[in-house]
């Protein structure tokens, strides 16, 4: 903690999710709309981060963008996916034991990052998706 570095990244978490809180306690059913963590943040904060920074944790970012109903979805969504891909690993090993590994593994980096919405985050799972849906 004696570096200005970690505590500016801690301070700036904590400004994030301060705001996303107030965003989801405002409007807490639907949220405030896809993409509008980085215009709240700037619009309210504009001398911290003029850049804008979008909300660090997938619930965080659901939340307050997409309040408790696109949570409910996004979870049932996951839920589902999650379901579909540890059945077929239990039926057969290889690409898809590698496809459950990687859904799990970025679904859980999902908490503390900002690729919720991002290519980076769904371009491997859509891949590894690919090559275990091929005939076998």
């Amino acid at each position: 903690m004696q570096s200005p570095e970690q505590v500016d990244a801690l301070r700036s978490r904590m400004s994030l999710n301060k705001r996303a809180l107030e965003m989801f306690l405002a409007h807490p059913l639907t949220g405030y709309g896809a993409g509008t963590n980085v215009r709240y943040e700037v619009s309210t904060y504009p001398d911290y981060r003029v850049n804008g920074v979008d909300a660090h944790g997938v619930f965080a970012k659901l939340l307050s963008e997409f309040g408790a109903v696109g949570t409910a979805g996004w979870l049932l969504a996951t839920a589902a996916l999650l379901a579909v891909f540890a059945r077929r690993a239990r039926r057969a090993r290889g690409l898809d034991d590698a496809l459950l590994g990687t859904f799990l593994a970025l679904h859980v980096s999902l908490l503390t990052s900002t690729e919720a919405f991002s290519q980076t985050h769904w371009a491997v799972l859509g891949v590894l998706c690919g090559l275990s849906a091929r005939p076998r």
